[in-house]
């Protein structure tokens, strides 16, 4: 079994070793989280690799063979050339100096798996079968995609503007703890998602403490208002 984690990878150097189509998806999915480089090997990249790195400033294209130093400064590898005697020279490397590799054609010298990701607003929903099939994880994930509602991912939105202004009431812990939990568990994301401004006032303010009912009614308007058709 693996242990399920989100990685900050601000300010991180990242390595992927290809630059075919699988490289590209990994390329696409790493600048969705703002690293600091995206350095993409390959001494034959593809017309849509090069279109990325002329895309997005964070990716560096170097069109040669990758190298035993590459790995040197990079925080994540993916190994994912079109050689499978490279892509475990990566991985082995990147097990002897204790960096994070994934092995695109050989879960088993990874380190990490990348899951299926269902993504809403401020929601992720990553979805693994610890590598025993990639295709059960995606279609897991399209089944997920009818769940998240953009109710939810509003009320992830709200709860997100809500809480500092709560923890600077410097209530009990106990008593903070209770609110966040009556609003994730209330159906306050149903009202949300039918675009009923009363209904949500309404909700909100029976939770939280009546000094941030003003606050609420105007978070509310804008959440409402933000996607409300024209």
């Amino acid at each position: 079994m693996h242990y399920p984690i989100f990685l900050d990878l601000h300010e991180r150097r990242c390595l992927v070793a290809g630059a075919g189509n699988v490289g590209c998806r990994k390329i696409m999915a790493l600048a969705e989280a703002e690293p600091a480089e995206i350095i993409v090997i390959d001494p034959h990249p593809s017309p849509e690799a090069q279109q990325l790195a002329q895309r997005l400033p964070v990716v560096s294209l170097l069109s040669r063979r990758v190298e035993k130093e590459d790995i040197l400064t990079s925080d994540l590898v993916f190994a994912a050339s079109g050689d499978s005697d490279v892509n475990q020279m990566l991985a082995d490397l990147c097990k002897a100096k204790n960096i994070l590799c994934n092995c695109a054609d050989n879960p088993a010298k990874s380190t990490f798996f990348v899951p299926a990701v269902v993504k809403k607003g401020r929601i992720s929903i990553a979805v693994s079968t610890d590598g025993a099939s990639p295709a059960l994880a995606r279609s897991l994930r399209k089944r997920l995609e009818f769940f998240l509602s953009d109710g939810l991912a509003d009320l992830a939105e709200f709860m997100a503007m809500i809480r500092f202004p709560i923890l600077q009431l410097g209530l009990p812990q106990k008593q903070n703890a209770a609110i966040f939990r009556a609003l994730a568990e209330s159906p306050l994301h149903e009202a949300l998602n039918r675009r009923n401004e009363d209904r949500c006032r309404q909700i909100a303010e029976s939770i939280l403490p009546a000094s941030l009912h003003s606050l609420c009614r105007t978070l509310i308007h804008e959440l409402v208002q933000k996607y409300r058709p024209q």
